[in-house]
Order: structure tokens, then sequence, then C-alpha cells
């Protein structure tokens, strides 16, 4: 039977004449901003999709054969299963439900509980699956289907470590990824979320340097929060229009209330929804600060996707990696070994270091690539970039030139010593930044300590006290439960459901307020009253 295709108006269609046996070919492809490149719909090559530009998805058709294919960072949803002896596929959960029995996966539910995602291909629904990042899919007529990836991400044997040989690669890459979103853009506004810290102010001036015609940047945060001033610093040195969203926990809690229609537009049946610029975009948009048919360009970006890098650093065996992984993704409910023997985190895990080139005697190159490609493959892939359904559910257009295929071949190639963290980019996102800006570099926003103004020798002595004693992780958990509970982004707008001494436990024993999130909304109560995720006797 032929497959059922049920995929929204923002994709493109093209069908080649039909065959000897009567069968015709039919590609879908989709690209949120620009003209798609013809290759894409003749389904190319593996080593031709590695090197595609921009953010895409591909679904294509040829006699009873389907193939799906997405994006390094699976900018698109694209969900499919075998139902009453066809194959269904569909760019989201809503478009899905019609068509196959609407059943918890319990697995993928209890994943999401502890990562804020289910992992590999696996879904909440049961019988679904979802194209992961980087990867293509077969289905083949009798019900069977294939996955594979058609890029590795791995670092090759001749890793760059001198500074400026990689400024070099890596500006250059920067500027050809935004120089190809500003002509495809035209005339349409390009909106940056502005926070306080490296990314964001990076795209900023990497689109001033390129002439946007039309930029416009906007920052939010509760009365108070300092990283307003931050950004509107920065924003006023490059001569971007700024606009400032006051965030009021209480006005966001009464509104999230009604949000079930963003809830299922969001969650793409694999991650919590996004919820960060939410009430923010709402805000720009029903008091037109920003154009009805603007590109926001977050500043997410390949940069910065490593964790435990003291550890990296001591040059760790695979199983200490492996262990690293899961216990940095698994702690949402403060249980980070809960996951540790379940047979999807197993697999992840074994596929991640396969295409990071992990082997016995691996080495620090290798390591690092495995633990950013979990990250990107996994939580960024599924949670992080599912933002983008957010501006989409608000009508705008988005764009992500720092995800680019081209960003990942530059940025795997500078080597771990300036790659393994953020000190390398700090410095070559304040020389750009002063370059264009004609401004010496700004201090960046970080949440506020509190060292009761000691002086700086009784400070040391006092850290070294509290180190000694264990009394230091503490007063670190004690600040986490403190932001958590009054956050500068009004977080603790989307936990009104959970009483505040039970959310405080939770948090002083290891949760996170995404775990709470996690447990509201798998339980169908994380605002309204739609039921979005399947119920376990089936919806």
């Amino acid at each position: 039977m032929l497959p059922t295709i049920s995929l929204n108006a923002s994709w493109r269609r093209s069908s080649a004449p039909a065959t000897g046996d009567g069968t015709g070919a039919r590609t879908w492809a989709w690209s949120p901003v620009g003209d798609l490149p013809p290759s894409l719909f003749s389904f190319p090559s593996d080593p031709d999709l590695a090197r595609l530009p921009g953010q895409w998805a591909l679904v294509s058709l040829t006699g009873g054969q389907v193939r799906l294919a997405v994006d390094p960072m699976r900018s698109r949803v694209l969900l499919f299963a075998f139902h009453d002896g066809r194959w269904v596929v569909a760019d989201s959960p809503e478009a899905l439900r019609a068509l196959v029995p609407w059943r918890l996966d319990r697995a993928g539910a209890t994943q999401l509980r502890h990562l804020g995602f289910s992992l590999g291909a696996r879904t909440l629904v049961e019988g679904v699956h979802s194209v992961q990042a980087a990867h293509t899919v077969v289905l083949h007529d009798d019900g069977t289907w294939k996955q594979r990836p058609y890029m590795r991400y791995r670092r090759g044997p001749d890793s760059v470590e001198d500074p400026d040989e990689f400024a070099g690669i890596f500006g250059g890459a920067l500027r050809q990824c935004v120089s190809r979103l500003v002509a495809a853009a035209g005339r349409r506004q390009l909106v940056i979320p502005l926070s306080g810290g490296l990314d964001s102010r990076l795209l900023a001036t990497a689109l001033v340097e390129a002439g946007a015609p039309h930029l416009a940047a906007f920052s939010y945060g509760v009365p108070g929060c300092g990283e307003e001033a931050v950004a509107r610093g920065v924003a006023d040195s490059l001569g971007i229009p700024f606009t400032a969203v006051r965030l009021d926990p209480d006005r966001m809690a009464r509104r999230w209330r009604g949000a079930d229609d963003f809830r299922r537009a969001t969650w793409g049946a694999t991650s919590l929804p996004h919820v960060q610029d939410w009430y923010a975009l709402g805000e720009l948009q029903s008091r037109d600060l920003i154009d009805g048919d603007a590109v926001i360009v977050p500043g997410h970006t390949i940069v910065g996707n490593a964790h435990d890098c003291a550890a990296l650093a001591h040059h760790p065996s695979p199983a200490r990696v492996a262990w690293l992984i899961t216990r940095y993704h698994g702690s949402l409910q403060g249980a980070p070994g809960a996951l540790r023997h379940d047979p999807d985190m197993a697999l992840a895990l074994r596929e991640t270091a396969r295409d990071a080139g992990v082997g016995a005697g691996a080495g620090d190159a290798a390591l690092q690539s495995w633990v950013e490609w979990f990250n990107l493959r996994e939580r960024q892939a599924k949670y992080i970039n599912m933002s983008m359904r957010a501006y989409e559910h608000f009508g705008y257009g988005w764009a992500a030139p720092m995800l680019d295929a081209q960003m990942w071949r530059a940025w795997l190639r500078g080597g771990p010593v300036l790659t393994r963290d953020r000190g390398w980019y700090a410095g070559f996102v304040d020389a750009l930044y002063s370059s264009v800006s004609g401004s010496p570099p700004r201090d960046y926003y970080s949440t506020p300590g509190n060292d009761h103004g000691l002086p700086p020798d009784l400070k040391r002595t006092a850290l070294r006290l509290m180190g000694a004693t264990g009394a230091d992780r503490a007063l670190a958990r004690a600040r986490s439960v403190r932001a958590q509970l009054r956050h500068p982004m009004g977080f603790e707008a989307f936990s009104r459901q959970v009483p505040l001494p039970l959310q405080t436990l939770r948090y002083m024993t290891g949760a996170t307020v995404l775990g709470t999130w996690a447990r509201l909304f798998t339980d169908n109560r994380w605002g309204g009253q739609g039921r979005i995720v399947p119920e376990e006797e089936g919806a």
C-alpha cells in the first residue's frame, strides 16, 4: 500500500514522471529561510547531504519505498510509523495522532522524565519513531526500516592547535554562513534574542559585519535582572535597535494555563517543550514590536557542547566518559544512575562513540568528540533546537547560521586544547566584537553569586576551608535551589502546580526545575488540561 505522507504547507514538492512500471518519484523538501538547493529534490548521496548548507529536511517516495533525512541540527521533526499495512510519515505529533493508535511508550516517557527527551529514534508514542540528527531512514514496504548517519562527528589527524590559524578557519566559515543568511533573507527583519553571553554577541557582531540591512534585538528577564543592561549595551554599541521584555512570573503562570496549543506544537513527541522564549515572543507579537514576517536568529551554536572539561583533560577511560555522559544528561530527577542500564542509553552511547571514532586506546580528541556528539544528537537536537518550534508557533521564520554544517566542519578542525572549553572562543568573540563595534570588550552576564563582600585573602581562606569540609558543595546546592525557586527568567512560573515546600525538597536532593516540568508534562498536568502526551490506557 502507498504510504500516507502528512506534511504542512511549508514543504515544497517536486514530482518526476512515471517510469515504465507506472510509478514516479515524489520529493518533499523543507527549509525555514531562502531557496532550496535544486539538488535536494534528487535526494543527494550521503557525502552531498553532509555538505548541504543551511537547515533542511527531506522526504522522498519512489514506488513503495520512502526515504527520510534531516540536517545535522534536526531542524524539522519527522515521525514515522507502520500501521494497517502502510507507512505513515508526518512532521508533527498532531498530524500523526489522527492516523495511528495513540498509546504511551513507557520507556520513552521514563527517559523524558530523567533527560528531558527520549533517546535515539524512540518517541513517547508506542510504535512511532523519529529521524535522528544527521541521519537518513529508509522505509521498506514490508514494514521494516533502516537508519544510518550520513556524516561522522569526529576530529581528524590534522587538528589545528594554533589559535590564530583556527581563528581564520572558524571566522571564515562564520562569515560565509552569515552572509548566506543575509542574502536569503533579503529585506526581512532579522531579530536576535540577545543575552549577556558569548554566542548571541558573536552572532549580532557577525550580522552587523555582514551588512544585514534590517536588524533588531530583544532581551528579557524579571525586573532587576542584570542581563538586560549587558544586552542593551552590546546592541547600542553595534547600532542595533533593542527591546527589553519585562517578565512577570504571575502573569506568565496565568497565561501558561491557557497555552495547550503551544505545548502541542512544540514537543515533537520526543521532548519537553522549550519554553524559555515563549512569553517574550507573545509580548513582542501582541505589541507589534517586531515585523510580522521577521526571521528570528538565535545564538544556537556548534561551540560549547562539551562538558566535564576538567575530567576530559585528565585522559579518562571510555568507560569513565560513558558515565560522565550518563550523569550529565540523566540528572533531572536527581538520580543520575536511573538510566545506566537502559538499553536505549547503552545503544546511544555505542552509536555516538562509533561516530566519534572512539575505539581501544581512544585519544583525547575522540573522547571529546564523543561527549559533544552525544549532546548534539540527543539533548541539543531534541530539546534545545526545538525552541525553533516556538518561533514557528508565533508565525515567525528562523535561521541558525552557527549550526550550519560548514560551522560543524570548521569547529571539528580545532584540537582539544582550543575547543574543549570556551577559553579560545571567548577571546575570538571579544576580538571580533571590538573590531566591528569600535568598543573595548564588554563584560558578560553571569548569575549573581554571594560572597558577602569578603576581602580577597579572607575569601580564599574561606573557600579552602569550605572545600576541605564539603561546605562548598552544600553552598553550591543552596544557591542552585535559590536560583530555581526565583529565577532571572521567571522559570518558577512554570512550576506553580507543585507546592513550594515539595519543590524545595526535590531541589535539595538533586532534582532540577526541568525535572519538575518533565514530571508534570508526562502526566499531562503542565499548565492546562490538554491531553498532549498519550496516557497509559490510550487517549
